[in-house]
């Protein structure tokens, strides 16, 4: 098993494992806060904007995520070169461009097809000799992601307080227990849980104002739930999920969203049409784009087995 420092640190805490160290790196410099301080100010922007409402914010959370795939980015193994099958020079004699190329890369060459009358595409492997991404800072981030959700979720589980439903970043637990996992965070690790700080937990739900709570949920399973929002003037509003599904699409199926979620519980299969209240287009590698005359996707959950 490979591990990082800060994934072995919690499987010691939290999972009490015995563990020998086979071989493994480490580095006796100092570390650079460049990266983390770059982030903490596109962090602090992002939550000034969600605040007004400006929907710029989305364009720095990109930013933040994007960020982080690019220190594990997968090495680019090929390449896309596109010669005209033939052109005539100035002198007005037809060169033959693509069989030319062809002949110098031979050995690159993977297939070719063309996309055009005149156009042919060549995909060629590409070295990766010189390829380099800082994928130590992207291991160390994914596990500091997961070092933040179980510090809570661990101390949840301490303390007796059910966890129904739990993501990368988020989880459902009872309102009534909050105050009392808020507590118990701040005497075992001397920080504040709740809060809008990087690292901190707060109520996530955009659809109403004021002190939401979910009274009446259906959890399916992984990103495919739905939770009955309320808040202290009796405001009703429904927060859902379903990957796959665009949120607008889901609420025209039922007057209450409720009524969806429950027969999908149940068992039934509903076929969702994608293009039902907006088109979408398909990008061919002839460089045509094309309406969709047809986009549709049958969910069905196996509640019994936790999968879809």
């Amino acid at each position: 098993m490979r591990v990082d420092n800060i994934l072995l640190e919690d499987l010691i805490k939290f999972q009490q494992i015995e563990y020998k160290i086979i071989r493994g790196y480490y580095w006796t410099g100092n570390k650079s806060d460049l990266l983390s301080n770059e982030m903490s100010k596109l962090y602090n922007l992002r939550r000034d904007f969600k605040k007004q409402g400006n929907p710029v914010q989305e364009v720095f959370k990109l930013i933040m995520n994007s960020s982080y795939g690019k220190t594990i980015q997968k090495p680019i193994k090929s390449d896309l070169v596109y010669k005209q099958i033939s052109v005539k020079n100035k002198k007005g004699d037809i060169q033959y461009d693509a069989d030319r190329y062809l002949r110098k890369n031979s050995l690159l060459v993977k297939s070719f097809y063309d996309v055009a009358e005149n156009i042919r595409c060549f995909e060629c492997n590409k070295s990766f000799d010189d390829f380099f991404v800082p994928n130590l800072i992207g291991v160390q981030t994914l596990t500091m992601s997961k070092r933040i959700m179980n510090e809570v979720m661990c101390l949840a589980e301490d303390l007796n307080i059910p966890i129904y439903y739990q993501d990368t970043d988020s989880m459902h637990i009872l309102k009534s227990r909050i105050n009392e996992l808020e507590n118990e965070y701040y005497n075992k690790y001397n920080r504040v849980l709740r809060g809008s700080d990087m690292g901190q937990f707060h109520p996530d739900f955009d659809e109403l104002s004021g002190d939401v709570t979910s009274i009446e949920s259906y959890f399916l399973g992984k990103k495919a739930y739905c939770d009955k929002l309320t808040n202290e003037n009796n405001e009703i509003e429904h927060h859902l999920r379903l990957k796959g599904i665009p949120n607008n699409l889901l609420n025209c199926q039922y007057e209450d969203p409720l009524e969806l979620y429950e027969k999908l519980y149940d068992g039934e299969s509903f076929n969702f049409n994608l293009l039902q209240l907006r088109p979408s287009f398909e990008f061919t590698k002839d460089f045509r784009i094309k309406s969709r005359s047809q986009f549709c996707r049958n969910i069905k959950f196996n509640t019994e087995l936790g999968s879809f």
